[in-house]
């Protein structure tokens, strides 16, 4: 970058564009919007009349309220850490006294053992499951021959819905006290 030519002389530079012309102005007649050093002193000194001087307790209370969240955030940040470090050595502890007393085999089998017992829960499960499911379809096939057997309509499917939606029967008396003199309209 080429170095910058300063000026010495007094005068101001030479415009490259107009300056913008203001409504009701015309480019001969604008009016200098600079102010004289009394005109800046005046101004200055009203802005210093209206400012409002800063309580020294509102100073205090902002600054304590500051000073109470960042301790309340240490001692939140340092309990947290005291636990984490506890935690973690209390867990290798147990992971060296694990360790010291199994060999790599007795690791083996016991994991091999837990593996076992895991499965045979899971198939327990899944046989408890299976013979629920069981009893529902027994239950839907008899409610279904008996709807279809009292029903006029003849079903051309001859798979069992599970879904079949369970009718609530119709009670005379509502469930909540009516006030008198009000009917219920069934209608």
């Amino acid at each position: 970058m080429p170095p910058r030519k300063t000026s010495t002389s007094s005068t101001p530079p030479k415009r490259r564009r107009k300056a913008p012309v203001t409504s009701g102005q015309t480019a001969g007649t604008q009016k200098s919007y600079l102010l004289s050093p009394e005109e800046k002193r005046q101004l200055i000194m009203a802005h210093a009349e209206m400012r409002q001087p800063v309580d020294s307790m509102q100073r205090f209370s902002l600054w304590a309220g500051v000073f109470i969240c960042v301790m309340a955030i240490g001692v939140g940040w340092l309990y947290t850490m005291r636990q984490t470090i506890v935690d973690a050595m209390d867990v290798n502890s147990q992971v060296t006294a694990i360790q010291e007393t199994l060999t790599p085999l007795e690791a083996k089998e016991e994991l091999h053992n837990n593996l076992q017992t895991a499965l045979e829960k899971l198939e327990a499960l899944e046989q408890q499951n299976n013979q629920e499911l069981m009893l529902q379809m027994q239950q839907n096939q008899q409610a279904s021959s008996t709807e279809s057997a009292s029903s006029t309509q003849v079903t051309t499917s001859t798979e069992t819905s599970l879904f079949i939606p369970v009718e609530e029967p119709e009670t005379k008396e509502p469930a909540f006290p009516i006030p008198q003199g009000l009917e219920i309209d069934t209608q």
